[in-house]
């Protein structure tokens, strides 16, 4: 039986008889099926069943399903003379939203691969189900690094049937600390996070890649989520500011803090920490809170001399790609001049362009987000790798191994992606790392503006 965390009786039904229903199929189709794990037998006219995972919650999860349905209508529903059916599951961005989604999919022995998700939390329990059910799950903007590999060591959420053509964290991480320590020749930095576990492991690879090239991280802080849509579990509302000296990463377990401390509001918590900021010597901040607490901490900086500085800021902060929206863009009017981006860099041009134009022709608008090119190389790798798997009879029946898929993803190297070339690991990590710095210099001009002001590109050696 699967073990989950936390989750209600009947989920945990579901999930017995959702992997009774799909061994029971496998047994079936034995005496055609050669593959270790199973195989899916596709008859001469029937359909090759996809699913796709996304959270209701996010803002780019229109763009994701928008976009795995152009890229089938490119194809023309299509595949082996086969037609392609879609099956789109939604999940609140939660453990058990993911689990019910994953059992969801895994109902019908029938679908061959999924594309899923978008939210780390539904991905921990998604991954497990999909891959004990012998399943292929191809994420397309999950970057926690524990779902696949920290610096080559396996994660703790790492599962055989779960792969991702976005990048890992770790490379987020790396991009940013060697822009500080190359490009500005920066030797101190300090980091600050929401108390999240997206932010939390984002802010740990920058710490590891800035110390790994010399560098020292000064301070280390955290404040609490200002988001009361989020469970209080996921609040570490006691950890909030911690110094760095001896190099010990910020937890509630090791922060001393005052009782008055941690009953401080968000801005009493962000006005802290740039005092803390401006006594110490950090010359970067590499941050990941949300958009509220980003505003408030831009709105403050100008009472903080050491921060700023008459030709701008003589402490720069850093945020990631999360923060690439229209509306904070333009809300942090004239505070926000000089704020630095990291941002995975697609391929600009070429197939990404006519993609965005058939996006628009069909949907009336642009994607308000980067990220959907990566929905569009999760979608065409896969049938890629299922085209590649297959094995079609005589009369038009196709048998796909499941083993042998995840095999072919496995072996993945080279593929033109939109987002850059995709190469898998033996982690599942297929995304290129490729990565811009972005410096906001109108933010009138909102996410197009800050686009075209790349002050540094990052392109990972090839291993």
């Amino acid at each position: 039986m699967i073990a989950l965390p936390r989750l209600p009786i009947l989920i945990l039904v579901m999930t017995m008889t959702g992997i009774s229903s799909w061994a029971c199929q496998r047994l079936n189709y034995s005496p055609e099926c050669r593959d270790e794990i199973g195989c899916v037998i596709i008859a001469p006219d029937a359909p090759i069943k996809l699913a796709a995972l996304q959270t209701s919650l996010a803002p780019d999860t229109t763009h994701h399903s928008n976009t795995i349905r152009l890229v089938l209508a490119q194809n023309n529903h299509q595949l082996l003379g086969h037609p392609i059916e879609l099956q789109i599951e939604t999940e609140p961005c939660t453990a058990e939203g993911g689990a019910n989604g994953a059992l969801q999919a895994i109902a019908d022995p029938q679908i061959v691969g999924i594309l899923a998700t978008n939210c780390i939390e539904a991905a921990t329990t998604a991954s497990q189900i999909t891959s004990e059910a012998g399943m292929v799950m191809i994420s397309t903007s999950d970057t926690e690094p524990t779902l696949t590999s920290i610096e080559g060591m396996q994660g703790k959420d790492w599962h055989p049937g779960y792969f991702r053509v976005s990048h890992n964290d770790t490379m987020a991480g790396r991009a940013a600390a060697e822009f500080a320590f190359n490009e500005l020749r920066l030797r101190t930095a300090a980091t600050l996070h929401d108390g999240e576990r997206y932010g939390e492991q984002l802010t740990s690879a920058f710490t590891r890649a800035f110390r790994n090239l010399g560098g020292e991280v000064v301070l280390q802080a955290s404040v609490p989520t200002d988001d009361p849509q989020l469970d209080e579990s996921n609040n570490p509302t006691n950890s909030v500011l911690s110094n760095s000296e001896n190099n010990a990463i910020s937890s509630p377990e090791n922060n001393a803090t005052s009782d008055e401390t941690n009953n401080a509001t968000m801005p009493e918590q962000i006005t802290a920490f740039l005092d803390e900021l401006e006594q110490g010597k950090a010359q970067l901040v590499f941050m990941s809170i949300s958009a509220n607490q980003a505003l408030q901490l831009l709105t403050q900086i100008e009472k903080f001399p050491r921060l700023t500085g008459i030709q701008g800021r003589e402490v720069d902060f850093v945020v990631p790609e999360h923060l690439m929206i229209n509306d904070f863009i333009q809300a942090t009017g004239r505070n926000g001049i000089g704020l630095l981006f990291s941002n995975p860099s697609p391929i600009l041009g070429g197939e990404l362009g006519q993609l965005t134009a058939i996006y628009e022709e069909t949907y009336g608008h642009l994607p308000t987000t980067a990220l959907y090119g990566f929905a569009r190389d999760a979608t065409e790798l896969l049938l890629w790798a299922i085209a590649e798997t297959a094995i079609q009879t005589d009369d038009g029946t196709l048998i796909i191994g499941r083993q042998s898929l995840r095999d072919t993803l496995r072996q993945t190297k080279g593929f033109e992606g939109v987002t850059g070339q995709l190469s898998c690991d033996g982690f599942g990590d297929c995304g290129g790392g490729n990565f811009s710095i972005l410096q906001l210099v109108d933010p009138n001009a909102g996410v197009e503006g800050l686009k075209r002001n790349v002050v540094y590109t990052h392109t990972p050696s090839v291993q």
